[in-house]
C-alpha cells in the first residue's frame, strides 16, 4: 500500500514539475504603453510668422512668453510658419490647416505676427483701445482649462533613436463623439538656434534662441486614422513611426539671404511633441477640441 502511495506522489511531483516548465515567460512591458487619460482640458495658442520674417524674434517673442507665463500649465504654445500665402516655411498641409481653420473662423489673420488661441483668431492681441491684453488670452486658455467640458483626451508616448521616433497613443472620449474626430502630432523644436530680425528697422539679423518652434506636423501622410462616432468611455489607440528627414521645408520661400532650420539630432533630443485632437465639422473645416503633451520614453 505505501508502494502505491509513493508512486502516486513521484507521478504527482513529476507531473507538477513538467507543467512548471512548461509556464511561458511574460511578455516584457512595452515602455511605450498608454496607461489612463486623464480628464482634463488644455489651451493651445499659437504665433504665426510673416512671409519675409519667419524668424522675427521681438516683440513676438516677448509676446508669446508673456502670454505662456501668466497661462502656465494650462496652455501649450509654439511658433509657427505655415505654407500660405504669408509664411515663410512650409511644414506640412496638416499644420497649415491650424492657419485656415483661423481664416474661416474670422475671415482673416492679418499683421507681421497673428495669434490664435484654441484656433481663434486674436489678431494683433490688441483690445478696442489698442493695448495688448496679454491677460485677456492667458485667462481665456485658464478658464477652457477649468472650466470648459471635456469632451475627449489623449495620452501618448514617444522614443527616440536618432532621428527615428516611435509613438503610441490612446484617445478616450469622455462624451458620445457623434462626428469625425483625428489626432495630429506636432514636432516642437526647444532651445532652437537661429538667425534672428530684432524688430528694429534696418537693424542686422542676431543670434538667439526660439522657444517653442513647429518643425513639421504629423498625420494624412504617416497613416492617421479617422476615429468614428467613438462613444463615451471607449478608447482609440494608434501608433505612428516617422524619421524626422520627413519634416520638410519649403526652401523655395525663404527670403534671400537667410538659411533654413537644420533639423539635427542635436534639436530633435531637445524637441517636443503635442498631440492634438480635430473635430472634422466638415470637408473645409476642423475644430479644434483638445490637446496635450506626449511623454518622452528614454
Amino acid at each position: 500500500m505505501k508502494k502505491i502511495l509513493y508512486l502516486i506522489l513521484i507521478c504527482f511531483f513529476t507531473f507538477s514539475a513538467c507543467k512548471d516548465d512548461e509556464t511561458v515567460s511574460p511578455e516584457p512591458n512595452d515602455p511605450l504603453a498608454v496607461g489612463d487619460v486623464s480628464e482634463d482640458n488644455t489651451a493651445m495658442f499659437n504665433v504665426y510668422g510673416a512671409t519675409y520674417c519667419w524668424n522675427c524674434y521681438e516683440p513676438t517673442g516677448s509676446y508669446m512668453q508673456t502670454v505662456m507665463d501668466l497661462a502656465g500649465d494650462e496652455m501649450l504654445s509654439f511658433k509657427m510658419a505655415g505654407n500660405y500665402s504669408y509664411a515663410s516655411l512650409g511644414v506640412t498641409d496638416e499644420a497649415t490647416e491650424l492657419v485656415n481653420n483661423s481664416r474661416a473662423e474670422h475671415g482673416g489673420i492679418g499683421g507681421f505676427a497673428a495669434y490664435t488661441l484654441n484656433n481663434r483668431d486674436w489678431g494683433y492681441l490688441a483690445n478696442s483701445q489698442g493695448q495688448i491684453a496679454f491677460a485677456d488670452v492667458a485667462n481665456a486658455a485658464v478658464n477652457f482649462g477649468r472650466s470648459s467640458e471635456v469632451k475627449a483626451n489623449v495620452a501618448s508616448k514617444f522614443s527616440l533613436d536618432g532621428k527615428n521616433f516611435k509613438l503610441k497613443y490612446k484617445l478616450k472620449a469622455f462624451e458620445d463623439l457623434t462626428s469625425t474626430h483625428s489626432v495630429a502630432f506636432y514636432v516642437i523644436a526647444n532651445d532652437m538656434d537661429a538667425w534672428y530680425w530684432p524688430g528694429t528697422s534696418g537693424a542686422p539679423l542676431e543670434m538667439g534662441k526660439w522657444k517653442p518652434f513647429l518643425l513639421g506636423s504629423l498625420n494624412g501622410t504617416f497613416g492617421a486614422q479617422d476615429i468614428i462616432d467613438l462613444k463615451s468611455e471607449e478608447t482609440f489607440e494608434g501608433e505612428v513611426e516617422f524619421n524626422a528627414e520627413d519634416l520638410q521645408f519649403d526652401e523655395s520661400a525663404v527670403r534671400s539671404g537667410e538659411s533654413n532650420i537644420e533639423i539635427t539630432e542635436d534639436l530633435l533630443s531637445k524637441a517636443d511633441i503635442f498631440a492634438v485632437i480635430w473635430n472634422k465639422e466638415n470637408a473645409n473645416f476642423n475644430s479644434f477640441v483638445n490637446c496635450s503633451k506626449a511623454e518622452k520614453v528614454q
